[in-house]
């Protein structure tokens, strides 16, 4: 089942500095982009592969909109997926005690456990590939 999950985003400027997720594919890809984005300020215009990727962003998410019929908050989703599971798209996260945050890509949650599924070019070749995190999680009641 498709669902919309709302999880709370809390933009003030009293929050710490966050790390954005997205930074750690850039690390992996090429540690000097982040150097020069986030401490020299640089930007580079958008190349013909940037804009392709949004664009496949952007469909998949107007896809899942159009049968996403349900709408919940993280909490109702997670006890909801203990007996059905539930696919989401662009979910945003976030963790305080690491101070890291982003969006997940899609999220399937189910009675046994989640996983965030990320698509993501394959090396310097450009490639698509969909990468598959298998997280477990516990729930006691």
């Amino acid at each position: 089942m498709e669902a919309r999950i709302h999880h709370p985003r809390n933009d003030s400027e009293e929050q710490p500095g966050f790390l954005h997720i997205s930074w750690l594919y850039a690390q992996d890809y090429c540690e000097y982009q982040l150097y020069l984005e986030q401490v020299k300020g640089i930007a580079v215009d958008s190349t013909p592969a940037m804009v392709e990727g949004s664009d496949e962003h952007q469909r998949l998410e107007d896809e899942f909109l159009a049968k996403a019929e349900l709408e919940y908050t993280f909490e109702e989703a997670v006890e909801e997926s203990k007996s059905t599971p539930i696919s989401s798209r662009e979910l945003y996260v976030e963790d305080r005690s690491l101070n890291i945050r982003g969006y997940i890509d899609e999220l399937v949650l189910s009675p046994d456990g989640f996983t965030v599924i990320d698509d993501k070019p394959v090396g310097r070749t450009g490639r698509k590939s969909t990468l598959h995190q298998n997280i477990r999680y516990t729930v006691t009641v």
